[in-house]
C-alpha cells in the first residue's frame, strides 16, 4: 500500500464492531478477532519475505571480481554487536549456511525480522576490501528494513519511501581506517550499483540497483 493512501481500515473496523454489538451485545466477537489475527500473521509473512523490487529501475551488471577460489567477509553491526567473519563464497557457489547467517545477522533488529539479502551486497564490498587492501571488518550501519521500521524512519526524514533496503538490497557501511570519500570512489568505481555518500554521517550505501551515484 501506499503510505500516502489514506489508511480505511480502522474506520471499517469501527463499523463491523458497531454492527457486531447490535447484533450480539457487547461479547467478544470471535470470528473478528481470528480474522485479525490471521491477518497480523500474513502480514509478518509478507514483512520476512519482501517481494521482488518494483519501479526500482533494471538491475545493475555484474560485479567486476578479481579471481579467487574463495570469498570471505568480515564485518558487525553497529546497533546490535553482532559479527560476521567467514567464507560465504567457494569454488563458484555461494555457501547456504553462511548466507543465512548473514541474513540473521542483518535482519531488521528494531522489528525481529530476518529477510534474504542478496549476495551480490556480498561480492560488492569483499571486491572493494581487496582494492582498498584492508582487511579489517566493514561496520555495518543498517541493512534490511521492513515497511515498519522503514515508514519510521521516513518521519525522521532522509528515508525513501520505496528503498533498496526494503529489499534486502542495500546496506549503509564503513571502514574505520578509511574515509567515505574513499569508500565511495571505489564503490563508484565498480559500476556495480548505487552509491550514495553521507560524509556527516560517516557511512555510504550501496545498493545492486541501477548505476547511480549522489552524495
Amino acid at each position: 500500500m501506499d503510505f500516502d493512501q489514506p489508511d480505511n481500515s480502522y474506520r471499517r473496523r469501527l463499523l463491523i464492531g458497531g454492527l457486531a454489538a447490535g447484533l450480539v451485545g457487547f461479547g467478544p466477537n470471535l470470528a473478528e478477532a481470528a480474522t485479525d489475527k490471521k491477518k497480523a500473521a500474513a502480514k509478518r509473512i509478507a514483512a520476512a519475505n519482501p517481494k521482488p523490487a518494483r519501479n526500482l529501475g533494471p538491475p545493475s551488471g555484474p560485479v567486476p571480481l578479481r579471481p579467487a577460489g574463495q570469498r570471505s567477509l568480515s564485518l558487525q553491526v553497529v546497533n546490535t554487536g553482532e559479527r560476521f567473519d567467514a567464507v560465504y563464497w567457494r569454488d563458484g557457489n555461494y555457501l547456504p549456511e553462511a548466507l543465512q547467517r548473514l541474513d540473521r545477522v542483518l535482519r531488521d533488529h528494531r522489528a525481529g525480522v530476518v529477510a534474504h539479502m542478496d549476495p551480490k551486497l556480498y561480492d560488492i564490498m569483499w571486491e572493494m576490501q581487496q582494492r582498498l587492501d584492508v582487511s579489517e571488518p566493514w561496520r555495518v550501519i543498517s541493512a534490511y528494513r521492513s515497511p515498519k521500521t522503514n515508514a519510521a524512519a521516513r518521519k525522521q526524514g532522509g528515508v525513501a519511501r520505496n528503498s533498496f533496503h526494503l529489499h534486502a538490497r542495500a546496506v549503509d557501511i564503513d571502514l574505520a581506517s578509511r574515509s567515505t570519500r574513499a569508500l565511495r570512489q571505489v564503490a563508484v568505481q565498480l559500476q556495480a550499483g548505487g552509491v550514495g555518500q553521507y560524509p556527516r554521517s560517516d557511512f555510504i550505501h550501496i545498493d545492486t540497483g541501477p548505476v547511480r551515484v549522489w552524495g
